[in-house]
C-alpha cells in the first residue's frame, strides 16, 4: 500500500513530539507493516483546533489524484483535535478511498473503536461557530457539569462496567482483519505440505515435488511469523483487566477541568441541542438520553466544582441505539 506522513507541530505546547519525532516514529510503523511512503506533509507551530493549515489542506488536495490509500500521523490529535472537523475530512478522505491511520495508536473501526478513538479527540459545534447553526447557545459550563455527573453516576454501576468491559474484550479479537486471512492462508499450506508429503510415500518421489515441499515449508514459515508479528502488534488483555482500567475512571477528579475532559472525551460521543431539549449520545453503550433545554436552564449545576446529587436533573431516556 501507499501512504502519505502528515506530521504537525504545534507551537502552543513544546513537550509535544517534535516533527523529526513524528516522522521518524511514522516510517518506523509503515517500514514494519510494509508501507511504501510516498511523500510528507508538515505544518510547523500550527495547531489542530483550526483547519487552516497549509499543508494540511494540500494533503486533502491530493487525496483527490488517488495517489496514496493511507495517511500516517503519529497520534490521532495530530490529524485534528476537533471530533467534528475529523469526522468530516475522514469522511471526505474515505470517498477517495484513503484512510488515516495512528503509527502509535490501535484503532477498531467497528462500532466500539469509537469509545477508543474519542479518548484521542475532542462538543465544539463547528457549525454554529460559522454562524452556519441557529440553536440557541446553551451554557458550556452547566452543560459540562449535567453531562459529566450523569456520565459518573452511569459509571458507578456494576453492570455498565461489565457490558462496556465485555465490548472491549470481545473488541480486540475482531479489530485485525489480517489474522485471520494469516490463519487461513497457513491452513491451505500445511494442505498442500500435507498431500505432497502422502505423495512422495506412496512413491511419488521427484525432484520437483521435492522443490515444491521446500518451498511450501518455507511460506509457512514466514507466514507463522506474520501472524506472530500481528498478534505483538495487538496485545490481547482480559475482560477483568479492561473491567480494572474502566472502574479507575471513577477515581477521577471531576472537581477539575482535566478530570471533566477526560470523562466527557472517553465516553460522550456527540450531544444534539435541539429547540427544546439537548441528546446526549454515550460511547460503548449504544443507548442515548434526552434533557429538556428548560430542565437544564433550571439547573444549579453550574459551579466550577462537582455538581451535587441533590440537583440532578430528571431525564427521559429516548431510544437504545442497535449495533
Amino acid at each position: 500500500m501507499k501512504a502519505v506522513i502528515y506530521a504537525r507541530y504545534s507551537s502552543d505546547n513544546q513537550r509535544e513530539e517534535s516533527i523529526e519525532g513524528q516522522l521518524r516514529e511514522c516510517n518506523e510503523y509503515a517500514t514494519y507493516n510494509d508501507i511504501q511512503v510516498v511523500g510528507t506533509y508538515i505544518d510547523r507551530a500550527l495547531t489542530a483546533k483550526t483547519d487552516n493549515r497549509p499543508q494540511f489542506q494540500q494533503m486533502i488536495k491530493d487525496s483527490y489524484r488517488m495517489g496514496f490509500e493511507l495517511i500516517i500521523v503519529w497520534k490521532l490529535d495530530r490529524f485534528a483535535r476537533n471530533r467534528f472537523d475529523s469526522a468530516h475530512y475522514k469522511a471526505l478522505l474515505k470517498k477517495n478511498g484513503v484512510k488515516v491511520i495512528s503509527a502509535t495508536e490501535t484503532i477498531s473501526e467497528g462500532a466500539e473503536g469509537i469509545l477508543l478513538e474519542s479518548m484521542l479527540e475532542g462538543y465544539a459545534c463547528v457549525r454554529q461557530k460559522k454562524h452556519l447553526c441557529d440553536k440557541k447557545m446553551v451554557p458550556k459550563e452547566k452543560l459540562e457539569n449535567f453531562v459529566v455527573y450523569r456520565t459518573m453516576g452511569l459509571l458507578k454501576e456494576d453492570s455498565v462496567i461489565d457490558e462496556l468491559s465485555a465490548r472491549l474484550y470481545d473488541l480486540q479479537y475482531r479489530e485485525s482483519t489480517l489474522i485471520p486471512q494469516l490463519e487461513q492462508q497457513l491452513k491451505d499450506k500445511e494442505r498442500e505440505i500435507s498431500n505432497i508429503i502422502e505423495a512422495i510415500q506412496n512413491g511419488a518421489n521427484s525432484p520437483t515435488l521435492t522443490k515444491r515441499l521446500n518451498e511450501l515449508e518455507l511460506q509457512k514459515s514466514e507466514i507463522e511469523t506474520a501472524i506472530v508479528k500481528e498478534q505483538i502488534k495487538r496485545p490481547t488483555y482480559s475482560q477483568n483487566e479492561y473491567r480494572m482500567a474502566l472502574t479507575n475512571y471513577r477515581k477521577i477528579d471531576i472537581t477539575t477541568q482535566e478530570g471533566k475532559r477526560k470523562i466527557i472525551d472517553t465516553f460522550i460521543n456527540a450531544i444534539f441541542v435541539y429547540d427544546d431539549h439537548i441528546k446526549i449520545i454515550y460511547n460503548g453503550k449504544n443507548k442515548e438520553e434526552c434533557v429538556t433545554l428548560e430542565e437544564l436552564e433550571g439547573s444549579t449545576l453550574f459551579s466550577s466544582g462537582a455538581p451535587q446529587k441533590t440537583h440532578l436533573l430528571s431525564t427521559k431516556r429516548c431510544v437504545f441505539l442497535t449495533m
